[in-house]
């Protein structure tokens, strides 16, 4: 009996520990799903961020070749807007037809390329809903153009009179970077701003001829070149009325160059204009500040001075470039901010301007903005150039 006692006590003690180890198992199996469960959510997370890094960096890659593609395009389908054609649908038909003997009988992408973009012109002549199908149709066939076919295409587009196709092509060729010699590029930037010039956009012709001389290599063998591109920048200039700048480029032609008595003429002309031109700007600035003003009483004019927004003391105040404040420059008219900002900064890092002609050109003051602050301002005196050394004996 004693026996059975003692086995029944070691049985009950077995099972004791038998139920504690089922529940530290237990205990580690649910920390183990938990830990499980954690690691899945950590990983998941993870790849998340991982995903969005990877977007990020391939948006930020974006910034070279894609963006500049996008834009490309951009530029391109802005440009075709504008060509046109006229048409009939007969011609669209004959088209049609002319480009499918060309695929069937594996014809040249040149002419391929000339039929569709006929096609596209007529098209958006009539507002076509296809229109933009035969114009990427165009986009997608210009990479298979050999560079001197796409020029010839330009050249023969402005011989033509078709001034926006020509436009097109030269921008293609320069935004493509088509051109096979770099040294042809300044002549593509000078005939770009001829179209430019012919459809009176003269701000967009001046940049491509600047872009042209900026590009041209000098050296005696692209003088007569440089002369040609600075000859009509100076006319696109004299187009703008701006002949301070019109008489900067017409002396930068060589005396070599066949036109140099035509450019002293020009020279003149614009000396003339530019006279003419302040004399009318000091009239309407005179207008400007007067107004007429009737008494209620009697009826009579009484002519008074207009009021302004700044103190008698500002606006009559002489102003030493040397050394004003940056309040100062803001009483001058025509200066914002934004000049009198540049102009600290300019003096800050030595640049000194010793004449009211410069200083206007500098800061894009209109000659009757010139006029009126010439007065207002004392330059530094301009050094003197030395002739040589004194030597004490």
């Amino acid at each position: 009996m004693i026996i059975w006692k003692q086995l029944q006590t070691i049985r009950n003690i077995l099972l004791k520990i038998l139920a504690i180890i089922m529940y530290i198992w237990f205990c580690l199996y649910i920390i183990d799903a938990v830990m499980y469960l954690l690691f899945k959510m950590v990983s998941f997370t993870s790849e998340n961020n991982s995903e969005k890094q990877l977007q990020n960096d391939s948006e930020k890659r974006k910034t070279g070749v894609d963006i500049e593609r996008e834009n490309l395009e951009v530029i391109l389908d802005r440009l075709l807007s504008d060509c046109k054609q006229e048409g009939t649908l007969e011609d669209i038909e004959d088209l049609k037809n002319r480009i499918e003997q060309n695929i069937k009988y594996n014809g040249s992408d040149k002419e391929f390329l000339e039929l569709n973009f006929i096609v596209a012109k007529i098209y958006n002549k009539k507002a076509s809903h296809l229109t933009q199908e035969y114009f990427q149709k165009v986009k997608n066939i210009l990479p298979y153009i050999e560079y001197e076919d796409l020029k010839q295409f330009a050249q023969n587009s402005f011989e033509k009179n078709n001034f926006y196709d020509a436009l097109f092509f030269y921008t293609y060729l320069i935004m493509n970077q088509k051109i096979i010699d770099i040294k042809e590029l300044p002549d593509i930037y000078y005939k770009r701003a001829i179209v430019y010039s012919t459809i009176n956009k003269n701000e967009l012709a001046i940049d491509d001829i600047k872009n042209a001389i900026k590009k041209t290599e000098k050296n005696p063998g692209t003088i007569e070149k440089l002369d040609m591109y600075n000859y009509k920048l100076a006319e696109e200039y004299t187009k703008l009325n701006n002949f301070v700048q019109a008489i900067k480029y017409y002396k930068e032609i060589t005396t070599e160059n066949d036109k140099y008595a035509e450019v002293q003429n020009k020279i003149e002309e614009c000396q003339k204009a530019f006279e003419k031109q302040k004399e009318e700007a000091l009239k309407a600035s005179v207008n400007e500040q007067t107004n007429y003003n009737y008494s209620a009483d009697s009826g009579t004019k009484h002519k008074t001075k207009k009021n302004t927004t700044k103190q008698p003391y500002l606006k009559n105040r002489k102003i030493e470039l040397e050394n004003c404040l940056f309040e100062d420059l803001l009483t001058l008219e025509g200066f914002d901010s934004k000049k009198a900002k540049k102009f600290i900064s300019d003096r800050d890092n030595g640049k000194v301007y010793y004449e009211i002609d410069t200083f206007a050109e500098a800061f894009g003051l209109q000659p009757h903005q010139m006029i009126e602050i010439q007065d207002k301002i004392i330059f530094p005196h301009k050094p003197k150039n030395k002739m040589g050394r004194k030597i004490d004996w």
